[in-house]
């Protein structure tokens, strides 16, 4: 079972992700890859096409979800163009960030 902070901030990472693709690189290949593993929860997005710039706001707000449940997101060249990836951890730890965890 993942808790659902942790299965919203996953299926928002994938959102962005997908929405960044395509209006940066329309109708370029693209591969979502979630596994959910005692250790937590790993989202891989990989798009095809070149790499862009990461200066979006979408790319610090993903990064932002994944903080407030404990855990990591990063964004950039790689993959076939450009690859997003997530580690969520199934145990959430509220972050500094995060307005619910004072």
């Amino acid at each position: 079972a993942v808790p659902a902070t942790v299965g919203v901030t996953a299926y928002r990472i994938v959102q962005e992700s997908l929405t960044n693709a395509a209006k940066h690189v329309p109708r370029a290949a693209v591969t979502v890859d979630v596994d959910v593993a005692p250790a937590g929860v790993e989202v891989v997005v990989d798009s095809a096409g070149p790499p862009g710039s990461g200066a979006g706001s979408g790319i610090d707000g993903m990064a932002r979800r994944a903080a407030a449940v404990g855990g990591t997101c990063t964004a950039g060249p790689g993959g076939r163009g450009w690859v997003v990836r997530a580690h969520l951890p199934l145990v959430t730890v509220p972050s500094a960030a995060d307005p619910q965890s004072s």
